[in-house]
């Protein structure tokens, strides 16, 4: 299972010409209870029992299960809040592999990249980016 998001969080202020943020905004109070539903509905499709009439039954021996998260304390917490609810039983929490921001090239690749920095500058002075920036103005001033 890959999980490429994080729990609702509060507001995040980055930089939009090299996405760099310029903070670690927590988890919000709504994040927990949806992490919560999230780990109930993959439990019930890939963990015993119910896993066996699809066949996607995964292994969750010793070395079934290994958990990697960005370095932010709001990835670090919802990989945490998630792997203890989705297997509760557990006598000693899954751990959950991280690396410093400057080192971490899997997870979070797309902010130290200077070809692809170049083609966001690049993207943002288009004039297709202008107009899709004025049409969600609306959207966007919700979330």
């Amino acid at each position: 299972i890959v999980i490429t998001r994080h729990g609702r969080r509060s507001r995040l202020d980055k930089n939009p010409h090299h996405l760099r943020e310029s903070s670690d905004p927590p988890l919000s109070a709504q994040a927990l209870p949806e992490i919560a539903a999230l780990a109930e509905a993959l439990r019930s499709r890939y963990l015993e029992p119910s896993c066996a009439a699809n066949g996607a039954c995964l292994d969750t021996g010793s070395r079934g299960v290994r958990a990697e998260s960005s370095g932010l304390a709001r990835t670090l917490g919802t990989a945490e809040a998630l792997l203890g609810r989705l297997f509760p039983n557990r006598s000693l929490p899954t751990p959950v592999y991280s690396r410093a921001e400057h080192d971490d090239t899997l997870l979070r690749a797309y902010n130290k990249c200077p070809a692809h920095a170049a083609r966001l500058t690049e993207w943002y002075g288009s004039g297709e980016f202008l107009r899709q920036e004025t049409v969600s103005l609306a959207v966007r001033g919700r979330v």
